[in-house]
């Protein structure tokens, strides 16, 4: 039997060289392919490389953050803070250390129940509040500090009958004995609990809508930011106008004293039983 040509396909009556084409018979040693000193990529071996740089770069720029130190930051947020702070005082400071306005003239006025009546410096400010029977609020201001405020209640008015239905009242028995001088002591005891600020004077005998009262001079102090201000005043206390006892206040920058003093004097002297509603 032939062989069959491996280069025309035909088969040849001979079996070195074909009979059809002569060309050789024998196999053809198949060229092997020099050997190369690289080994074959794997699969996604650049792929993988590429992330692998991204993320080493990512790390760096983070150790390069963190090692940028950030007490500047966090030191000049609170140098900031500070200014503000000094700057709000400052501006507190000034508002609360004002003196009282001059008063440009005089006007009455009532209360809200019409329990009282006074006189109060047309270029300040005058609100009240309050409820037949029950309590009775006047507030005279200027600016942030300089103010006379007069309080009565029934509930004030209460503890001053209890406090003069202990014992009989002379003319020889002392003021701190009497029930203007009991009722003062007591709302005092409350201001110096309130107010740790808070000090005042013996107490001292007057007179306020024709009734027996008992007033302090103290002094305390306001705050104005990081600064504060030192207040001077009276505190005064009234037991018994009709249903009601009267806690007053008249304050100011204790350094402008001498220019609130008289118009508060005048306010406090003019005020008298309006009649209620």
């Amino acid at each position: 039997m032939g062989k069959l040509c491996p280069h025309c396909g035909m088969e040849s009556d001979t079996d070195d060289v074909c009979s059809w084409c002569g060309k050789a018979l024998a196999a053809e040693q198949a060229e092997t392919p020099a050997a190369s000193d690289e080994l074959p990529s794997a699969p996604g071996k650049g792929r993988r490389a590429h992330h692998e740089g991204a993320a080493a770069a990512l790390v760096a720029a983070e150790a390069a953050r963190r090692s940028v130190p950030v007490w500047p930051k966090y030191a000049a947020g609170a140098g900031l803070l500070v200014l503000f702070i000094m700057a709000w005082s400052v501006f507190s400071l000034i508002a609360k250390s004002k003196p009282p306005l001059e008063p440009t003239g005089w006007q009455q006025v009532q209360t809200q129940t019409n329990e009282l009546s006074l006189e109060v410096p047309t270029n300040w400010k005058f609100s009240t509040s309050g409820a037949g029977g029950s309590f009775e609020k006047a507030f005279v201001r200027s600016g942030k500090s300089c103010e006379v405020t007069i309080f009565g209640s029934g509930t004030l008015g209460a503890m001053g009958d209890i406090s003069g239905a202990s014992r009989a009242v002379s003319a020889e028995t002392p003021l701190e004995k009497r029930p203007e001088g009991k009722l003062h002591a007591q709302l005092g005891g409350f201001e110096e609990d309130n107010d740790p600020h808070y000090a005042e004077d013996e107490m001292q005998a007057v007179t306020f809508m024709g009734a027996a009262a008992a007033y302090s001079v103290y002094t305390t102090s306001k705050r104005a930011g990081v600064f504060s201000v030192k207040i001077k005043g009276w505190r005064l206390t009234v037991p018994g106008i009709g249903d009601y006892s009267y806690n007053v206040h008249a304050q100011c920058p204790a350094k402008h004293w001498d220019e609130f003093e008289p118009i508060a004097q005048r306010i406090l002297q003019s005020v008298t039983p309006g009649g209620g509603q």
